[in-house]
């Protein structure tokens, strides 16, 4: 094929037919004539790689990515609240409201031991009693001290 038929696929000029051939995008044979597919399928690997190029330092690119960030986040808090509402996850608030009432009520409970013992066990002395809640007390005590309780 000739270089004025390639550029008129190509719907190039003459000129830069002859450019591309000097670069090697365009497979020349012989005494003008080029390679038809050859050509054609360089000519479109070196769109490409040039079309990518320009995508890596344009603005365009650049809000582009913000564009792909801002979705991601909308996308995550809408996972967080979808979460929420379907009771796969709960406020930090009500879980450390819901926890302290249990361990007040176990706390009460555990002081209230020495007491139920006495009257079950009517051999125990005031002494022995006093043992008990001393016991539970330091005990309650050291568990709400150790940060690994």
């Amino acid at each position: 094929m000739s270089g004025a038929e390639l550029a008129a696929r190509l719907r190039l000029s003459e000129r830069a037919i002859r450019d591309l051939a000097k670069r090697e995008i365009a497979v020349k044979l012989s005494h003008g004539s080029y390679d038809l597919w050859a050509s054609i399928g360089n000519y479109a690997e070196h769109l490409r790689e040039a079309a990518a190029a320009r995508g890596e330092h344009s603005a365009g690119s650049e809000l582009t990515r913000e564009r792909i960030r801002e979705t991601k986040e909308r996308a995550d808090h809408l996972a967080l609240k979808n979460g929420q509402l379907t009771a796969d996850l709960v406020e930090a608030a009500k879980v450390e409201r819901e926890w302290s009432d249990i361990l007040r009520g176990l706390r009460g409970r555990m002081l209230g031991v020495p007491g139920r013992c006495q009257q079950r066990l009517g051999h125990l002395t005031p002494h022995d009693v006093a043992t008990i809640d001393r016991e539970i007390r330091d005990a309650l005590t050291e568990a709400g001290n150790d940060e690994h309780a």
